[in-house]
């Protein structure tokens, strides 16, 4: 009997490690999640802050990650995006309110215009793409 074998055909469609991933030494807790503002008109931009703290007994640096993702609709906008990221060093025990802006939302309108077309977008934040413990909702209005 032959042995069957198996190509890249087989294999798992998903990365070896997720976008962040790394050894670290430390510890950090994510809070307080804050979209502003919680809607959105076409032309506008939002702001996204949140809270980390080192709860390890070292200092280090934590790379804080924010995606959105469409809700209940497809079509142009990816599954999900990474929308931004920002490295924070962090004493043990120490917290900083972390903001992070997006522009990703928006889309080439017919007039060629960016613009943010209506509907409810996911926002996630956290430190990787498999690691997202803060989650919220915006609304983009007409």
């Amino acid at each position: 009997m032959r042995e069957e074998k198996r190509g890249y055909v087989d294999m798992p469609a998903t990365p070896l490690y997720p976008f962040g991933y790394g050894l670290i030494y430390t510890q950090y807790e994510y809070s307080s999640l804050r979209i502003d503002p919680p809607q959105v008109r076409p032309e506008g931009r939002i702001r996204v802050s949140v809270a980390v703290k080192n709860t390890g007994d070292r200092a280090g640096t934590e790379t804080v990650q924010h995606y959105n993702s469409r809700k209940g609709r497809s079509g142009c906008h990816a599954r999900q995006a990474t929308a931004g990221f920002e490295r924070v060093d962090l004493k043990p025990g120490e917290t900083k309110n972390v903001t992070l802006t997006t522009e990703d939302l928006q889309l080439l309108d017919r007039d060629l215009y960016w613009r943010v077309t209506p509907g409810d977008f996911e926002i996630m934040v956290g430190k990787s793409l498999e690691d997202l413990p803060l989650e919220g909702v915006l609304k983009a209005v007409p």
